[in-house]
């Protein structure tokens, strides 16, 4: 059985109180890519054609957990975003898997 990790929110607060934020960003970074790894093994399941709702799907979804943080949480939500400038999608294997199912 794998050992569960301390939850990131809690892993980035210790990196702050350290005053640590190249260990903050790498602890922010490593979890959304953990999170969209996730994410894209659940899209994966899918056929290509299907992928215009796959992504409605995804944006209903953010828009209705966005609205149960706090303007805290909103904040760092939004943090997130304005400085990720990329997220890597293989989409040669998301094509390789949907040919295997």
């Amino acid at each position: 059985m794998a050992e569960k990790m301390m939850p990131y929110a809690l892993r980035m607060t210790l990196a702050v109180l350290a005053n640590k934020p190249d260990d903050a960003r790498s602890i922010s970074a490593e979890c959304v890519t953990a999170m969209t790894k996730e994410l894209m093994g659940v899209v994966s399941r899918y056929d290509l054609m299907d992928f215009p709702f796959m992504v409605a799907a995804l944006r209903l979804t953010a828009t209705s957990l966005e609205s149960l943080l706090d303007e805290h949480g909103k904040g760092i939500a939004d943090n997130i975003i304005a400085n990720t400038t990329c997220i890597t999608i293989d989409a040669s294997e998301l094509k390789r898997q949907a040919k295997e199912e």
